[in-house]
């Protein structure tokens, strides 16, 4: 686990604001609940080991769903590529019928 750059009493603040921001864009892209529970932790801990300040709350809020969006959109990626690879060697050919 990364160092924390960032005061727990910091980090709290800033997840009491966003966690319900954040786990919406998230489900908006896994499409259930326990994916996007771990999105919205991914995203969380990246704040962690992300000392740089934010300007405001608006930045602090665009910083955090952007995050949340490449983090679910990776995750997407890799499983697509994963069940792609599996779908290229588990399909089965078709048997010939002769017809006379």
């Amino acid at each position: 686990m990364p160092a924390l750059l960032r005061t727990n009493k910091e980090i709290m603040e800033i997840y009491d604001r966003q966690v319900d921001t954040v786990y919406r864009v998230c489900y908006a892209y896994m499409k259930n609940a326990p994916e996007a529970e771990d999105m919205t932790q991914e995203t969380f801990l990246r704040l962690m080991s992300n000392g740089k300040p934010f300007a405001d709350q608006r930045h602090e809020k665009a910083w955090l769903i952007i995050t949340a969006s490449n983090l679910c959109k990776d995750t997407l990626k890799k499983w697509w590529r994963k069940n792609e690879n599996i779908d290229d060697y588990t399909s089965l050919p078709q048997e010939r019928t002769e017809t006379g």
